[in-house]
């Protein structure tokens, strides 16, 4: 009886406001008894996502900062964040290495070989290939027991002098010099407008002091197995269960739960591990097992993570579902897999953005993808210093993850939520 009137009260008090995110709020019968110490609540996501969309301003400009250089060059090349990247470190090591090459002309050349390093005058003669890594060669030349590849101290025992010298040599390029390297390379007729993106004062954006994505992630999943484990005491659960077209023998006994699919099945694009599954009742002996739930954590939940979430989660088990002979190892014994139609998707978040945050995080993703792929919007930015959301763009985007809960209906479940 106590346990029922604090149940109703707990009820009464999450309700007590309609128009905060806790009218998002409701409590799960079978989580009830260990509600105070987890403090997770249930979201109805459409509702949600709904008053998200009615918090959108069709008027949102984003202020172009630091951040943004490499995307905007991207944008007005027409090349992939991959290829950049690849250029770009390709080029850092390009200058690095003449940077290194003349150093060793300059001030090494004629150089008396130094005691406790034998490969020292060798590596002089040879240096020319293991261009362009400078690191490599620097180990090379201070290889042995004195000085165990490090070459500022190697200098400091025998040529301090020149210790200022190499430290400019081994300093990293300014990023902004870099990329103002890698515009001159391109067509002259692109010059100008990617020397803009270089030279434009921008907003200084202030760093990320919060704990990195992994972090946050790990901590997440370590969350959803507490909820679980309270959630689900009678029933059996299986955390980060691998998705593979691999052999039951090439399985890594690193990867204890795994479903196998048929060779024949493309994995391109898809998810390959599902951070819970939850099994229906069953005893010793069976030899198929059905899955009742998929769940995935996510850090930080908002329109764009449920979207991601729901979308990967439910082509896998679609995909699944759809073959008729995949298996399911547990610590090396195989089940097969039957099916009572698709499981259900649940969610999992740490913190979940109020409807007025999550509209304008999604704008800001809007016009930060603008920024990487319209030549178009990043002239705007150039003159304006600002960038107006495509409203039709995000509106697009949250109706599409609307329509995917209504499809999935997942149940999601959050720790708290963030204005």
């Amino acid at each position: 009886t106590m346990r029922v009137v604090l149940c109703w009260q707990t009820w009464q008090l999450l309700f007590c406001s309609s128009r905060s995110p806790t009218a998002y709020r409701t409590i799960s019968r079978r989580f009830q008894s260990s509600l105070a110490m987890a403090n997770v609540k249930l979201i109805d996501v459409e509702q949600y996502l709904k008053d998200t969309i009615a918090a959108v301003d069709p008027s949102f400009q984003l202020t172009v900062s630091e951040t943004h250089r490499k995307g905007m060059m991207r944008a007005l090349l027409g090349i992939s964040k991959i290829k950049m990247n690849e250029d770009l470190r390709n080029l850092s090591a390009t200058i690095e290495w003449g940077k290194a090459e003349r150093f060793v002309r300059q001030e090494l050349t004629g150089f008396e070989p130094p005691e406790g390093a034998p490969q020292f005058q060798d590596g002089l003669e040879i240096y020319e290939s293991f261009a362009p890594n400078a690191a490599k060669l620097f180990s090379y030349l201070t290889r042995g027991r004195a000085y165990k590849g490090q070459m500022d101290q190697l200098l400091q025992d025998v040529r301090p002098d020149l210790s200022p010298i190499f430290q400019e040599v081994v300093d990293p390029i300014d990023p902004n010099d870099l990329l103002e390297q890698f515009a001159l390379q391109q067509d002259p007729a692109q010059q100008e407008l990617l020397l803009m993106c270089v030279k434009k004062k921008l907003v200084v954006s202030s760093p990320d002091s919060s704990d990195s994505g992994k972090s946050k992630g790990a901590k997440c999943e370590s969350s959803l197995k507490a909820f679980l484990s309270s959630e689900h005491c009678e029933k059996r659960v299986l955390h980060n269960t691998f998705i593979t077209t691999k052999h039951k023998n090439a399985l890594s006994k690193k990867c204890p739960y795994a479903i196998q699919l048929p060779k024949s099945v493309d994995m391109n694009g898809m998810t390959t591990e599902l951070d819970a599954l939850v099994l229906a009742p069953f005893d010793d002996g069976d030899e198929a097992l059905t899955i009742d739930e998929v769940w995935e954590a996510k850090a930080t939940l908002h329109p764009v993570t449920l979207h991601d979430a729901l979308s990967k989660k439910f082509s896998a088990i679609s995909t699944i579902f759809a073959q008729d002979n995949a298996k399911l190892f547990i610590k090396g014994e195989e089940y097969s897999l039957q099916s009572k139609g698709l499981p259900s998707i649940g969610v999992f978040g740490s913190k979940m953005l109020s409807p007025h945050a999550a509209a304008r995080r999604s704008q800001l993703l809007v016009c930060e993808a603008m920024l990487s792929t319209s030549p178009e919007a990043v002239k705007e930015a150039l003159d304006t210093g600002r960038i107006t959301v495509n409203h039709e763009e995000l509106m697009t985007d949250l109706n599409a993850c609307l329509h995917l809960a209504q499809e999935v209906k997942p149940r999601v479940y959050v720790a708290s939520f963030l204005d």
